[in-house]
C-alpha cells in the first residue's frame, strides 16, 4: 500500500480539509497526518521538523504533500518525493513565533538541498492563495521544479481537483515500482501528465501510468510533445518515429515534419508521404490525416 503523508498549514485554507479529501480520493493509500498539535497549540517549527523527519524514517512515505507551513516542512524532507503548495512560514501562529524567528527559518529553508533532493520536489505557487516567500527565490534554487500558477479561477476544491490531484496520481503511480527494471525513471516533462521517461543502457522510452511501454526503451532521443497535439517525436539511429496519444509509430523515417495536430509529413527512402489515421505511411494525400487531439476515441 502506498503511503501519503499530509502536512496541512494551520490558519491557511481554512475551508479546505486536505486530509479528508486525500482519504476519499486515494482510498487505496494510507494517509498519514502527523500530530503537530500539543497542549492546545501547534508545536514550534524547530520541534516539528525533526519530529516529521523521524516519522518519515519510520514510515517511509511514498509522497509528502504540504500546504503553507506544511509545505515549508515538506521542503526540508530531502530524501522523499514531495509536493509543496505556497510553502511559507508567514501563517505560523504569532503566539509562539516572532518575525525575526520566521525570517531565520526562511533564511535556512534551502539548507542541504542537493540535486537529488530537488528532483524529488515540486513547488506550486497559486496566486489566488497568499504566500510571502519570494517566488524568484524558489526559482533560483529549484529551477524547473517550481510551477507558477497565475490563474486557477476557483475555490480550494477546484485547486485540489485540477492542480493537486493529477500530480499526486502521477507521483504515486505503480511506475515507480519498476525502478529495479530500468536504470532510471523520471516524469516526462514534455507535456503529458500520464507519461514517464524510462532509461536503460543509455537508451530511452516512454511508459504509461501503469508501467506499460508505449515505446520500447531503445530510443536515442525522446522530444517534447509538439504544441498540444499529442505528437512526441522519437529518434533512433538517425531515423524518426512518433508517439501520437498512445499509438506508437516506429522510427523508420528519414525525416518528419509535424504540420498540425492532424497532419504529419514524412519521408521514407526519399519518398515524401504522410501518416494516416492508423499511423501508416501513405502517399495518398486524401488519407493524410493522423487525427486530432480532439478525437476522444484516440
Amino acid at each position: 500500500m502506498k503511503k501519503i503523508m499530509c502536512l496541512p498549514g494551520h490558519g491557511f485554507l481554512d475551508d479546505f480539509d486536505m486530509p479528508d479529501l486525500l482519504k476519499h480520493e486515494f482510498s487505496q493509500c494510507e494517509i498519514i497526518v502527523p500530530g503537530l498539535f500539543k497542549d492546545n497549540q501547534w508545536i514550534y517549527p524547530q520541534e516539528a521538523i525533526p519530529y516529521i523527519s523521524k516519522l518519515c524514517e519510520q514510515l517511509h512515505p511514498d509522497l509528502i504533500v504540504g500546504i503553507g507551513l506544511g509545505g515549508y516542512y515538506a521542503v526540508k524532507m530531502h530524501n522523499y518525493r514531495r509536493i509543496c503548495i505556497n510553502p511559507s512560514t508567514f501563517y505560523t501562529p504569532m503566539v509562539f513565533m516572532n518575525i525575526d524567528s520566521l525570517k531565520e527559518l526562511d533564511h535556512h529553508l534551502f539548507d542541504n538541498l542537493t540535486e537529488d533532493s530537488r528532483r524529488l520536489l515540486r513547488c506550486y505557487f497559486i496566486h489566488e492563495l497568499p504566500h510571502i516567500f519570494p517566488l524568484n527565490k524558489f526559482i533560483e534554487h529549484l529551477k524547473n521544479s517550481v510551477i507558477d500558477i497565475s490563474r486557477c479561477r476557483g475555490n480550494d476544491e477546484t485547486i485540489y481537483e485540477y492542480v493537486m490531484k493529477p500530480i499526486i496520481r502521477q507521483l504515486i503511480s505503480p511506475v515507480w515500482d519498476l525502478r529495479d527494471i530500468y536504470d532510471e525513471i523520471t516524469i516526462y516533462e514534455g507535456g503529458r501528465l500520464d507519461y514517464y521517461l524510462a532509461k536503460k543502457n543509455g537508451k530511452y522510452g516512454i511508459l504509461d501510468s501503469r508501467g506499460n511501454e508505449i515505446t520500447p526503451v531503445i530510443m536515442d532521443e525522446v522530444h517534447e510533445m509538439i504544441d498540444t497535439d499529442g505528437c512526441i517525436p522519437l529518434v533512433k539511429d538517425g531515423k524518426w518515429g512518433l508517439v501520437h496519444f498512445y499509438n506508437y509509430v516506429a522510427p523508420v523515417y528519414d525525416k518528419m515534419m509535424i504540420r498540425s495536430e492532424e497532419y504529419v509529413e514524412v519521408w521514407l527512402n526519399g519518398v515524401q508521404g504522410w501518416l494516416d489515421i492508423n499511423g501508416q505511411f501513405t502517399t495518398d494525400e486524401s488519407q493524410a490525416h493522423i487525427g486530432s487531439w480532439y478525437d476522444l476515441d484516440k
